[in-house]
């Protein structure tokens, strides 16, 4: 569901809006007005080829809400951890389920360490790390490096990693996942990047390298790039990037497979 957040990502100013967080729209040259979230519908399944309709009520305040398009599908099962893994959450990373729709919650748990930590824990075992259901959050503009092992999540609806910069924010933030010939495979990236800049705490997914690496059901949203790629014989399949603020996907050497459905 495509929807304006109230933490609008909107930006003005001529051509400048690559470096700065400018909301004013006397200064013209507007872009990015919408955002896109997703949430499960509670209740009954729709049926195929039923009618639904999107109700305000009392806890819904705007002048007006503006909905582009709504799309609706059903996701399969959540995965279970696979074996000869690592959980994230035997190294203490917490899952924060307060539904962020564009804003983090201040009262998370930064579990920034703990992941860094199991990430090491299996590179060391020759373990895959496991992401189970759950939002876990990485605070601040440092990311998590993870070399030659598998990350794998309960499901792209499911597993979410949530980076949350402080803003307005002064240091450019590093990509969120920075990969050498590693698989990522059903989880959930998001962020509360306000803009496409630093100013707006934007910052890059993966920057992937190496050798035949794989990224397989990864969502992206609100991050400034999804796959940022080099090295040789890497691929992207099955996967989406939404609200994405400068690049979708750039890659010098690699391949990016497209499966009816996504995008």
């Amino acid at each position: 569901m495509r929807r304006r957040r109230s933490r609008s990502n909107e930006a003005e100013g001529n051509g400048n809006y690559n470096t700065s967080d400018n909301q004013n729209p006397a200064d013209g040259d507007p872009r990015v007005f919408w955002d896109e979230s997703h949430t499960f519908v509670t209740g009954s399944p729709i049926p195929a080829g039923a009618t639904f309709s999107l109700r305000k009520d009392s806890d819904n305040s705007a002048s007006f809400y503006d909905v582009d398009s709504v799309d609706v599908e059903n996701p399969p099962a959540p995965l279970t951890q696979p074996a000869n893994s690592i959980s994230i959450t035997s190294c203490g990373a917490v899952a924060d389920d307060t539904p962020t729709n564009g804003a983090a919650d201040s009262r998370s748990v930064d579990s920034r360490a703990a992941i860094q930590n199991c990430i090491d824990q299996a590179q060391q075992q020759g373990k895959a790390l496991w992401i189970p259901q759950g939002t876990f959050y990485v605070k601040g503009t440092g990311g998590l490096n993870a070399q030659g092992i598998t990350i794998a999540g309960a499901g792209l609806w499911y597993s979410t990693i949530y980076r949350d910069v402080p803003v307005p924010n002064s240091t450019p933030p590093a990509a969120l996942f920075d990969l050498t010939s590693c698989t990522v495979r059903n989880f959930h990236i998001d962020a509360n990047a306000v803009s496409r800049s630093t100013i707006g705490g934007d910052g890059g997914a993966m920057d992937t390298t190496g050798a035949d690496w794989l990224a397989d059901g990864i969502w992206t949203q609100h991050t400034m790039s999804g796959f940022w790629a080099s090295g040789t014989g890497g691929k992207v399949q099955n996967s989406r990037m939404t609200s994405i603020g400068r690049t979708g996907s750039t890659s010098t050497t690699s391949r990016w497979a497209r499966t009816p459905g996504t995008t």
